[in-house]
């Protein structure tokens, strides 16, 4: 039986889509370190097709990252 694995899906300054893995052992923001470098834009930690974790690099800045609050799941509308 394999272990499960967070998929790391990055997005570097020039648009190009990478996708990598870590253990689920992991804490995420330890395991994201090396790819917050200043050549990435966006960093988003996906557990199956849920989204966990997403940085975004401050613009302007080469190494200042910030964690993007992700919405809230709207409720289902009340029938009346």
């Amino acid at each position: 039986m394999s272990a499960e694995k967070f998929r790391v899906i990055i997005y570097t300054n020039t648009c190009e889509k990478k996708v990598s893995y870590i253990p689920a052992t992991e804490d995420i923001n330890i395991a994201i370190m090396p790819f917050q470098t200043a050549d990435n834009g966006l960093i988003i930690v996906c557990q199956n097709s849920r989204i966990i974790r997403r940085k975004e690099r401050i613009p302007g800045s080469s190494c200042e990252w910030k964690d993007v609050t992700l919405a809230p799941k709207s409720r289902n509308r009340v029938q009346l």
